[in-house]
C-alpha cells in the first residue's frame, strides 16, 4: 500500500530490456582503479572523469538510453542528470562524469549515480529472503517490506537515496527525487516501487546478464 504522507514511498530506478543495450565495466586499459570509489562508498573531485567501456560485443551497441548498467551500478543519460542537477544537492548522490569507449569510438555525457551512503531499512520479519551471509546481509531476497518505524529515525531529507544494508544489490530512491526525472520520455529507464518488487523483476535479469560478463560485482555470490 502507498503510504500517503509520501514519506516512505521508495523505488528502484532500473533498466529495462532494450535491444542492443550493452552492459557496462571499468576501463582498465585507462585506469584499473577508476570506479573504485563506488565500492568504497567514496566521493570524487568534481571534475572527476570515470573512464568506461562497452563490455558486450555487440557490433553497433546502442546507446540511446537514459539508464546503463555497471558492475552493479547505474549510469544515466546527460538529460538525467541535467534535471537532477536543478534540484542539487541531494543528501549522499553524486552525478560522476564518465567516458565509455566502444573500439575506437568514445561516448559522451553519461553520468554514474554515485550514492554513498548505506542504511538500514527493511523489515526483517515481513520481508522474504532465503537466508543471511556471514556478513548479515541478506541473500535471496524475494519481496521486500520497508521498516517505516526505523527509517523514521531518520530525517526525510538526509534518506531521499541510499544502498541498502540488508542487501547491497538495492538502492532506494525517494519518490520526490523519481518525480524530477519521472516526467522526461525516458528510454530504457523504469521505476518499480520497493514494496511492489518481486525478485522475477527485469532487475534480476539484468543481475543474470552481470554475472556473465563482468568479473567482478559489488553483489554477493553466495553466503
Amino acid at each position: 500500500m502507498k503510504d500517503t504522507s509520501g514519506q516512505f514511498n521508495y523505488y528502484f530506478i532500473e533498466s529495462g530490456i532494450i535491444s542492443r543495450v550493452p552492459l557496462l565495466k571499468n576501463d582498465d586499459k585507462v585506469d584499473p582503479e577508476g570506479i573504485d570509489f563506488l565500492y568504497n562508498e567514496e566521493t570524487v573531485a568534481d571534475d572527476y572523469v570515470a573512464h568506461l567501456r562497452a563490455g558486450m560485443p555487440f557490433a553497433s551497441p546502442n546507446m540511446n538510453v537514459d539508464i546503463l548498467f555497471l558492475e552493479g551500478f547505474y549510469v544515466f543519460s546527460g538529460r538525467v542528470r541535467e534535471a537532477l542537477m536543478k534540484h542539487m544537492p541531494i543528501k549522499c548522490l553524486q552525478l560522476v562524469e564518465a567516458k565509455i569507449r566502444w573500439k575506437k569510438k568514445i561516448f559522451d555525457n553519461f553520468w554514474i549515480a554515485n550514492v554513498h551512503q548505506t542504511l538500514r531499512a527493511f523489515d526483517e520479519k515481513q520481508s522474504d529472503f532465503r537466508k543471511k551471509n556471514r556478513d548479515d546481509e541478506w541473500v535471496g531476497t524475494k519481496r521486500i517490506v520497508l521498516d517505516k518505524a526505523l527509517l523514521s529515525r531518520i530525517p526525510l531529507e538526509e534518506r531521499l537515496a541510499f544502498e541498502a544494508k540488508e542487501d547491497c544489490q538495492f538502492i532506494l530512491y525517494h519518490e520526490s527525487v523519481v518525480e524530477i526525472i519521472r516526467s522526461l520520455n525516458l528510454v530504457g529507464m523504469q521505476f518499480i516501487p520497493v514494496e511492489e518488487w518481486r525478485d522475477s523483476s527485469c532487475f534480476r535479469e539484468a543481475l543474470t546478464g552481470l554475472k556473465e560478463h563482468s568479473g567482478r560485482s559489488k553483489f554477493n555470490a553466495g553466503g
